[in-house]
């Protein structure tokens, strides 16, 4: 029979096990006197007997099953003991021998290592009731899938470190939790009608910031099978771009009740197209089929925003990660920003350029039109002094200018206007009106309406203005700028407007990818970039065939690895390499010192 070994977590997910699960054998095969001291709970100290024909238990446990001759056939067992445990230990060699265990594991880091890790799953109690269940650990440290008993545990969650908690159930709001829990609560029924995709964006970014900031998640329901599970299901898809039926999988292997109803698996294997993701799954390969023929439902944000991708030529490439790397340095001091040393002419003149503009704009209330007239009398002086400046001004900041001192004059002319209107009221209320003009303010009809004529023209110019404004404002920022070169030479760039942890940028074959590789070695599906809420960046091979390189070394298959500035990946055969420019922590300003 096979021996496996079994890692610190493995372990610890023999105390997330559902209450049919077969019973797993612990034994410990260290000396009884370091048993008695401590031991991970419900485990047994055995022996090999001295004629070598059985194996004899010396915890002296009260367990609801005691260890008897062959009760552990067809049963898993975990043996650990000290520090590099071998498989020729006289109790493993005797399990191996007998061939009636289900499986056997040993723990080869050893008893000390274990109790460092998880100290609240060690005792020196050998009681019934000194045992803990947990929630099925999904990802290691970071996303635990349970029940409505284990969000109601708290302490169990203290000691796993979940500070995170989503309720999806009838009744969310009767989850009450101390206020020290970061608690998402979502309204839904189990059953196949009911849309779960409308809350796969707002959880995928729940865990996320919790997994950025060290924070475990549990997700949790009525009894941790489907509406919870389906949530886990599309945070796996999403986060490591797997297919439904490996990710469901997954979350059985650590929770084996888990099964999504019928329309939420629909709505799973139909988020894999959204997600890009070409291994597709059976909508039919549920055990329950109730609702399979019902529409399948996907919430149109399920899949957050399409990350942003332009291709640009390399020159500019370079030029924008160069500003943006200038513009991250300059730290906020009472509103404007200090000089920076080494920047280029051009780049410093356009700061001053934009500090000078914030300081022109014209101030608002009653001292507006005084303002407007002191800084049109000086406009002369101040171009004369600055006119180098101006001169290497965008055409963009030019036609700002213009259209600041066209609406200068305008507030001038309608100032000297209102005076005089208001002259003319002031005789007309005294019976002056004996020319043939209306009582309206001093001006005749025609006049009037083509001021009216005037004005209406100037704000649909305006409102013009501030739309194009708004839509530069809300275009995507790249956040991510590489460098694509071949044969060593840049030959273009991509920018990538991955700015928060829930983005990342597909590379492959496949149409569905954001960044198309026209390549034969590369796969159709063959690497991600990714990002953390720190700003950093990692790339993961989704398990190409031809394998990724980075700064000269293969990376392993669906491990991220983190790319620092300058760093050079390439996909497969293909002779193009991509270059990191930028990444986005790089555009988080620094503070003053």
């Amino acid at each position: 029979m096979e021996v496996k070994t079994i890692t610190p977590d493995g372990l610890f997910r023999l105390f997330t096990a559902c209450p049919d699960d077969p019973k797993t054998f612990i034994l410990d095969v260290r000396p009884q006197k370091e048993f008695q001291k401590s031991h991970i709970m419900q485990s047994y100290c055995i022996r090999l007997a001295a004629n070598g024909q059985a194996l004899l238990d010396y915890s002296k446990n009260t367990y609801n099953v005691a260890w008897q001759k062959d009760c552990w056939w067809d049963k898993p067992v975990v043996i650990y003991g000290d520090a590099n445990l071998k498989k020729d230990h006289p109790v493993v060699a005797f399990l191996t021998a007998d061939k009636h265990a289900k499986f056997i594991a040993i723990y080869r880091e050893g008893f000390q290592v274990f109790q460092k890790a998880y100290p609240f799953l060690c005792t020196a109690s050998v009681k019934n009731n000194a045992t803990k269940r947990y929630p099925g650990e999904i990802v290691p440290g970071a996303l635990y899938l349970g029940a409505w008993q284990h969000a109601e545990d708290t302490e169990r969650l203290d000691e796993i470190n979940v500070k995170r908690v989503i309720s999806i159930h009838n009744n969310p709001e009767n989850m009450k939790l101390p206020s020290k829990f970061k608690h998402l609560r979502f309204q839904l029924a189990d059953v196949d009608t009911q849309d779960v995709s409308q809350f796969f964006d707002a959880s995928y970014q729940f865990i996320e910031e919790g997994r950025g900031a060290s924070e475990a998640v549990l997700v949790h329901c009525g009894a941790g099978v489907s509406r919870s599970a389906a949530l886990c299901i599309a945070y796996l898809m999403r986060r490591f771009t797997w297919p439904a039926h490996r990710a469901r999988a997954h979350c059985q292997q650590r929770r084996s009740i888990v099964s999504p109803n019928q329309g939420f698996w629909q709505s799973l294997c139909a988020f894999e197209e959204r997600l890009g993701i070409t291994d597709r799954s059976n909508p039919a390969d549920t055990v329950d089929f109730h609702g399979a023929d019902a529409p399948v439902q996907l919430a149109e944000g399920a899949a957050g925003q399409k990350v942003a991708v332009k291709m640009v030529p390399a020159s500019k490439a370079q030029q924008d990660a160069a500003q943006a790397a200038a513009a991250a340095k300059l730290p906020s001091t009472n509103g404007h920003s200090a000089p920076i040393e080494g920047l280029s002419i051009k780049q410093r003149t356009d700061a001053d350029t934009a500090e000078k503009s914030s300081r022109d704009k014209p101030s608002r209330g009653e001292h507006e039109g005084r303002d407007a007239d002191r800084r049109g009398r000086h406009g002369d002086e101040e171009r004369d002094r600055h006119g180098d400046r101006h001169d290497m001004r965008r055409d963009g900041d030019r036609d700002r200018d213009r259209n600041r001192h066209r609406d200068r004059s305008r507030e001038r002319d309608r100032r000297h206007r209102h005076r005089s209107h208001s002259r003319e009221r002031r005789r007309d209320d005294k019976g002056s009106d004996r020319h043939g003009r209306d009582r309206g303010g001093g001006q005749s009809r025609d006049d009037r309406e083509e001021s009216h004529d005037r004005e209406r023209k100037r704000q649909k110019e305006d409102t013009g203005v501030a739309k194009a404004e708004d839509a530069a404002a809300a275009e995507p920022k790249a956040g991510v700028i590489l460098e694509v070169r071949k044969d060593g030479k840049a030959v273009g760039g991509i920018e990538l407007g991955l700015q928060s942890i829930a983005e990342k940028a597909i590379f492959g074959r496949a149409p569905t990818c954001d960044v198309p590789v026209e390549h034969l070695s590369i796969s159709r599906q063959h690497a991600v970039l990714s990002t953390d809420t720190a700003g950093n960046l990692y790339l993961m091979d989704m398990g190409s065939a031809h394998g990724t390189n980075l700064d000269g070394v293969w990376i392993r298959a669906n491990e991220a690895r983190l790319l620092n500035k300058g760093a050079v990946f390439k996909f497969g055969a293909s002779s193009r390499e991509y270059k990191v420019l930028q990444r986005p922590r790089d555009l988080r300003p620094t503070k003053a010192p």
